[in-house]
């Protein structure tokens, strides 16, 4: 019985002393603000429309208002999605932006991409909603913001350095275990949509892609 103690023990300690598998998608630093100056432009898609509220340019909203909460600095739009000189948030399908960049075209209609590439950074979906899902999953991640009930009052905003901010970006993918995913309490109220959109807890359009 001892011999056989000492066995599992050593066998745990092998399993335990095995280093974690390294991060296949490193991240990618991007100074969207510096000095009291932007440095990035949002660029939003040219396709959007008025289905569901139009959440593609919401989603450019949500990124320009919370850069702005955090650093103080705002960062200028444009809407007609081409391509900018010097560093991007191109938001939805804009000019540059490749196939490699969207969610793969079979999968789930909320599955959203984040990507770097050549110092831009590229929130995809195939739907406005999945766009805007990658916008506020690129808040949480790479910004701190949190939401954790409806108003002001409970969002949670870093405390970031006053003209200045520069992002770690990983690239991603994701695609919700379970779809749709709906809180109902006070569902009809605005601020409870707002807060269930956020959370990436609400259901996705049937139609109109982006």
């Amino acid at each position: 019985m001892r011999n056989y103690s000492i066995r599992c023990c050593l066998a745990w300690g092998v399993v335990l002393a095995i280093p974690a598998a390294p991060d296949v998608h490193a991240k990618s630093s991007v100074q969207l603000a510096q000095d009291g100056k932007p440095c990035a432009t949002i660029v939003v898609s040219a396709e959007t429309n008025v289905f569901n509220g139009d959440r593609i340019t919401l989603a450019a909203e949500e990124i320009r208002s919370y850069v702005k909460k955090i650093c103080g600095v705002e960062l200028p739009v444009r809407t007609d999605g081409k391509k900018v000189t010097g560093t991007a948030v191109y938001v939805g399908h804009c000019e540059p932006t490749l196939d490699t960049d969207l969610p793969p075209a079979d999968g789930n209609q909320e599955s959203y991409s984040v990507r770097v590439r050549n110092g831009d950074i590229y929130l995809a979906g195939r739907w406005p909603t999945s766009v805007y899902y990658a916008a506020t999953s690129f808040l949480e991640e790479e910004c701190g913001v949190r939401w954790f009930a409806p108003g002001e009052l409970w969002e949670w905003i870093p405390s970031g350095k006053p003209g200045n901010l520069a992002v770690s970006v990983r690239d991603r993918t994701k695609t919700p275990d379970i779809s749709p995913r709906l809180w109902y309490g006070h569902r009809l109220a605005d601020s409870w949509q707002r807060w269930n959109l956020r959370n990436r807890m609400i259901e996705v359009e049937a139609a109109s892609r982006t």
